[in-house]
């Protein structure tokens, strides 16, 4: 039952029914990227083979002269705590009442009115992720240009220096590889998600006495029950914990954090590591 993303998979090709009505990228950062060229409906193909198995599944998308009316910036969230991050949506209401999901789109920009409480990507996997830095209030903005028209549209964001224990789940002492671990983060409920690596190097820094990351505590275990391997510690037989990022090519990252001294490991997508998880709508 587990979905996986193989947008950009090296065994995926992508095609189009008529290029004349739209186009789509098989190769390349925009691997899966369709551009509208004319009004009409197009059928889209992802097609491959793996292990000699074929495979192949299409959409229809239709093409229309619908302008941009206004765009909006769709957030679950009005407080941030500082050192966790949200991503937030940018949307685009067409003329004809459709809704589309512009946030990582070329044309939408992404901005700060101040970096020092909180930073928001405008490139890459990331675009759109905002992160607490300090406490305070600040004004996101998403803005663009298209066909000569200029739009923009702000959300207000309370940064709060809280505990951030709180918003991770307690971890068991099953260890999971990276798939594993991703279904049981989103079959949660309420919603939760894999943590950054960033996060939980501060959740790290943060619910320790460590002076840096490098120090080695075991904190974590003697003070808040996590499961270290340093050694068995809490039950534990691994001090690493999957962090959940993607690359240039939208692929999850095989990263994970040890938290019993805050460094970064690369890791296999097969090995087998502790899993927090923390909540999406924070």
């Amino acid at each position: 039952g587990q979905v996986f993303d193989f947008t950009t998979d090296i065994a995926v090709s992508w095609s189009s029914s008529n290029p004349a009505i739209a186009t789509i990228s098989s190769s390349g950062p925009d691997k899966g990227m369709v551009t509208g060229v004319s009004a009409g409906n197009v059928t889209i193909t992802a097609s491959g083979e793996v292990n000699g198995q074929p495979f192949s599944a299409t959409a229809e998308v239709t093409i229309t002269h619908a302008v941009v009316t206004q765009v909006q910036i769709s957030s679950t969230i009005s407080t941030l705590p500082v050192g966790l991050s949200e991503l937030l949506k940018g949307e685009a209401i067409l003329s004809d009442g459709k809704v589309l999901d512009v946030t990582a789109d070329n044309a939408v920009s992404w901005s700060s009115s101040n970096q020092a409480v909180a930073t928001i990507s405008s490139s890459g996997a990331d675009k759109g992720m905002v992160i607490g830095v300090s406490a305070g209030t600040v004004t996101i903005t998403a803005s663009g240009e298209v066909n000569g028209q200029h739009f923009s549209a702000t959300a207000e964001i309370e940064v709060e220096e809280v505990a951030l224990l709180p918003f991770f789940t307690t971890p068991d002492t099953i260890k999971r590889n990276l798939r594993n671990a991703d279904a049981y983060c989103k079959g949660l409920n309420p919603a939760y998600r894999l943590p950054t690596i960033k996060e939980l190097e501060n959740l790290f820094i943060q619910s320790t006495s460590a002076p840096a990351i490098g120090y080695p505590n075991s904190e974590m275990c003697s003070v808040h029950g996590w499961p270290l391997g340093n050694p068995h510690q809490c039950g534990g037989t691994t001090s690493y914990y999957w962090t959940w990022a993607r690359n240039t090519t939208g692929i999850l990252s095989h990263h994970s954090k040890h938290m019993g001294n805050g460094n970064t490991n690369y890791a296999s997508i097969n090995s087998e590591y502790n899993v927090t998880c923390v909540r999406k709508d924070i």
